[in-house]
């Protein structure tokens, strides 16, 4: 197998950094300035308010069972056309995440789950969600159109009128029992790493969608039962999608154990979840390594039988580097 080339080995070791503050800067600001660059003590005003953990807000697509079915990122897409990086994040006392854009009548975001260039079209008037007033939803042709709707399901196969945008604080997600920031990510706050703008996203289990992550056990308050005997259309149940939450799972947990307990424990906790993998495709479906590799990340549990081997390709490819490119890319953006 070929070694893993990264940018610093084609393009400097100071290649990645000029990488991250692109993508950083892009999430940020978003397309609000055009082609000017935010002057420098701006933006480092602003970078700073972002990284000011206790002003965030958390948001999320929801369905009418309470499931969180997306997550909203910095470049989801608002009915008003703009992404949420242009909305105003940091409005954590009023929760009006009004649109910034020039002319806007954008009062609040409201995520438009679309991907890339999808339309959405009404089921009233048949006309696209562009063709609607960005403020009151209704439809900007001649016709008798009282505001948008639409039949069009999401993954957990309820429609667009059954889900609304929710806005919530980091206290009001915990009383309510819903997952907060990972282990990885409230260290990166901590650091000083921006998280304001990231929305609903808490880790890397958040580039799945909320069915397959209750489906994979991995939404707390959904058992994967109740969620599968509520779809309305039994075949609509991906087993791609609840192994890909699963291994994003996985992820999370490494990712914690390496950044919060050192590299070590991540060696550790890699090997647990590696042999709970190896158990189901032969067919042992134990649980043993994953609950030994979440110890490992919540500090209960230090010490393994068989760490990983710390060789120079697994040194490369770990997630010791995904933390930091995740919050400046947003992976969680297009969703």
């Amino acid at each position: 197998m070929a070694d893993v080339i990264s940018i610093g080995q084609t393009h400097g070791p100071s290649a990645g950094n000029h990488v991250d503050a692109y993508m950083e800067y892009r999430n940020l600001v978003g397309d609000l300035y055009g082609e000017r660059l935010l002057p420098e003590a701006e933006y480092e005003k602003l970078r700073k308010r972002a990284a000011d953990g206790s002003k965030r807000l958390y948001v999320n697509y929801r369905n009418s069972m309470g499931l969180d079915c997306r997550a909203v990122g910095p470049a989801s897409k608002c009915f008003c056309g703009h992404r949420y990086r242009e909305h105003d994040w940091l409005q954590y006392d009023t929760k009006k995440l009004s649109c910034k854009m020039r002319g806007c009548p954008c009062a609040c975001f409201n995520l438009m789950p679309v991907r890339g260039s999808a339309d959405m079209r009404c089921s009233k008037c048949k006309h696209s969600y562009t063709e609607h007033h960005a403020g009151n939803k209704r439809c900007g042709k001649s016709c008798k159109c009282p505001g948008f709707a639409s039949s069009v399901s999401c993954s957990c196969t309820r429609s667009y009128d059954e889900h609304a945008t929710v806005i919530e604080t980091k206290d009001e997600r915990v009383q309510a029992g819903r997952s907060v920031d990972e282990g990885w990510m409230q260290q990166a706050g901590q650091q000083g790493l921006p998280v304001c703008h990231l929305g609903g996203i808490i880790g890397h289990v958040s580039l799945a969608d909320g069915v397959d992550r209750a489906m994979a056990g991995v939404e707390p308050g959904f058992a994967p039962q109740d969620v599968a005997d509520s779809l309305r259309d039994p075949t609509a149940a991906s087993y791609g999608g609840l192994l890909f939450a699963e291994r994003m799972a996985q992820h999370d947990i490494v990712s914690t154990a390496t950044h919060v307990h050192g590299r070590q424990a991540g060696f550790q906790a890699q090997a647990q979840v590696q042999d709970y993998n190896r158990g189901l495709r032969d067919g042992r479906g134990l649980t043993g390594g994953m609950n030994a590799a979440r110890g490992i990340a919540d500090g209960n549990q230090t010490r393994v039988s068989r760490p990983a081997p710390p060789d120079n390709r697994r040194q490369r490819t770990s997630s010791s580097v995904l933390p930091r490119m995740f919050l400046s890319a947003g992976l969680a953006a297009t969703s």
